[in-house]
């Protein structure tokens, strides 16, 4: 399928496939400006949606994008990286932050593929 190969052509050489944002918020004028990216939310998409159209689980793509997965969960989260910004005083803030969208997306693609993800861990 065309938009399969689309989706693969995208993977970044570390596995993970491009940030989405996962919150924006509307900008007022001189007002806080917020998005959120995470290359993990993306990378669980992409895995989802790779998985559904019948890529093997046992493929390289998937591969890559599970060992990016499994290298960058924090403690027992994904990250996403938060960008702030307040026009009128020009200040700038950019952070890692745990991430629900990125957790769930991640142990949703990892759950698919094994009972080690970490969504199926005893304990």
């Amino acid at each position: 399928m065309r938009l399969v190969e689309e989706i693969k052509s995208k993977q970044n050489s570390d596995g993970s496939f491009p940030a989405i944002i996962i919150d924006d918020y509307p900008k007022q004028e001189g007002e806080l400006f917020y998005w959120e990216f995470s290359k993990a939310a993306e990378t669980g998409l992409a895995i989802i949606a790779l998985l559904e159209a019948g890529e093997s689980p046992d493929s390289d793509v998937i591969a890559k994008a599970t060992e990016f997965l499994r290298k960058n969960e924090t403690e027992d989260h994904w990250t996403s990286t938060v960008y702030l910004y307040w026009e009128e005083t020009r200040i700038n803030l950019v952070k890692e932050s745990p991430s629900i969208v990125a957790t769930a997306y991640a142990v949703v693609a990892l759950s698919r593929l094994d009972t080690t993800s970490p969504g199926n861990r005893n304990g």
